[in-house]
């Protein structure tokens, strides 16, 4: 009697689960296969069959990955991708006209570096917004994909990638987007960054000049490293804002780290670098009442400019008086290291920028964005995937300048533009370097962003600071992959990720 009722309850259990696992099937468009399946599939290299296939619904993708982090021994050494066995004796899986999964592989010697499988959404729609595919990355765990990432995102044109990256992050020269894109690389690959553990809202240590005690006095510690383990405090990536100190970060970034930054134009980065510290403080109200338009101030600012700039030493600005005396006059040097009493001293400045030339893999250069990012690509052996990007703290409207100002503009930022001159000469080269394909990669990778942005962006919408600032926010398109959500998604909601799992 005892064992009917067992088996009763039994019959009924299964009953339900069955019916349950029809539910989330039919309700969602996205899913996952456990990694415990795909160890299953490791071991027997086997198919299983469309009953043993467990899934996942889209909504608990996060939840998923969430747990895979938490589960993963830690270290700060990315583990390499490497190539998998496919389990099929042709090389490849066959679809299955019922609406269950596939498996695509690039097909090389019966073997795949990701393992990639469709969805039931792709397999009933060919809309270009419903590629969604889902990805076993060895470094990450388990995610969606969209078919963007599917065709490049395994593609790199030499081995191994290099992982330790120092990005010194330079004002209003469009590093946020860049320094998004750095953090994005080391979110995906379970890296440790260099963050100020007083500012967990970006992690910047800004003006602070680094020493050989920062990592005691100021950082996180890195994945898997208990606190005050000061000598392992070693790391993979800095990509805050932080003066430049090569042999203090030396000290704490890991051996072999490739130093890259960006610079601008002076006569647009001081423009932007203008509107954002509100340099027009420096201007008697009398004065200030009579501009409206930000070519109006700087051509005010620039008949004075050392008596104005002088004035900001007075005033305060994110509770630090002075501050804005060292942004007002060739900031981008500043921020790259190089003290403003060096600044009048023609030898050391190109002193100064030759040894930036000899430290620096890469200065990329904010009119050339995409042709920079070529030629950083190719240097530290990324995948297409990793250097796509859409823009953040873009302003919805900027001023066009005549170019007689912008010369004045230049002229007063004169260490800012030596070294300007001095690395666009040198991207060129390295685009000569790059090879014959340099034009056809530069406009397949155009195309390339394109086609994310259409993907992945569903609209756009104006944010603002309490000083004024404005800037570009965008969502993600619904239903969009996971990868496509982590190039929509804010700077504050990616850095809030990467806090977290290394805190």
């Amino acid at each position: 009697m005892m064992r009917r009722k067992v088996l009763q309850l039994l019959l009924i259990g299964c009953v339900l689960l069955t019916f349950t696992s029809l539910y989330i099937y039919n309700s969602s468009s996205s899913y996952v296969v456990p990694l415990s399946l795909f160890n299953l599939y490791r071991r027997t290299n086997k198919i299983l069959p469309d009953s043993d296939r467990c899934m996942l619904p889209a909504p608990m993708i996060g939840q998923a990955l969430a747990k895979n982090d938490r589960s993963e021994v830690g270290g700060t050494d990315v583990i390499e991708r490497r190539e998998l066995n496919i389990f099929s004796h042709e090389g490849n899986l066959r679809l299955r006209e019922n609406g269950t999964m596939r498996f695509a592989s690039n097909k090389t010697n019966n073997s795949v570096t990701d393992r990639t499988f469709y969805n039931k959404t792709n397999l009933e729609s060919k809309s270009e917004h419903s590629n969604t595919v889902v990805s076993r990355n060895t470094t990450l765990g388990v995610f969606a994909r969209s078919k963007l990432w599917a065709n490049y995102g395994t593609t790199s044109n030499c081995s191994p990638s290099k992982t330790n990256v120092a990005f010194i992050k330079t004002h209003k020269t469009g590093s946020t987007t860049l320094g998004h894109l750095i953090n994005r690389y080391g979110y995906h690959n379970r890296l440790s960054f260099v963050m100020n553990k007083h500012s967990r809202h970006n992690g910047h240590l800004v003006y602070y000049n680094v020493t050989k005690d920062s990592p005691r006095l100021k950082f996180l510690p890195p994945i898997g490293v208990k606190m005050r383990d000061y000598n392992n405090y070693k790391y993979n990536i800095i990509a805050i804002h932080v003066r430049y100190n090569r042999h203090v970060m030396d000290s704490f970034m890991k051996p072999n780290t490739t130093y890259i930054s960006i610079i601008r134009d002076p006569s647009s980065q001081f423009e932007s670098a203008f509107s954002h510290f509100q340099f027009d403080d420096a201007f008697p109200i009398n004065e200030r009442r009579k501009f409206n338009t930000t070519k109006d101030k700087l051509e005010h600012f620039l008949k004075k400019p050392n008596q104005y700039r002088d004035r900001l030493k007075l005033m305060s600005w994110e509770k630090t008086m002075g501050l804005r005396w060292y942004y007002a006059r060739n900031n981008q040097a500043f921020d790259l290291g190089l003290d403003h009493k060096y600044h009048m001293n023609k030898y050391m400045v190109q002193k100064f920028i030759d040894r930036l030339g000899r430290e620096m893999t890469v200065v990329l250069l904010t009119e050339y964005l995409n042709e920079s990012l070529l030629v950083l690509r190719k240097k530290m052996c990324w995948t297409w995937s990793d250097i796509l990007y859409i823009a953040k703290n873009r302003r919805p409207q900027v001023e066009t300048l005549p170019e007689l100002l912008r010369e004045k503009i230049r002229s007063w930022n004169d260490v800012d533009t030596m070294m300007y001159n001095n690395f666009n000469r040198t991207l060129w080269k390295q685009v000569k370097e790059y090879g014959q394909n340099f034009q056809k990669d530069l406009s397949m990778f155009k195309e390339m962003l394109n086609q994310v942005f259409t993907e992945c962006v569903s609209t756009q919408y104006q944010r603002s600071s309490g000083r004024g600032f404005r800037w570009i926010e965008y969502k993600p398109r619904v239903g969009s992959s996971y990868e496509c959500k982590l190039l929509v998604e804010s700077k504050r909601n990616l850095f809030k990720k990467i806090w977290t799992r290394q805190k």
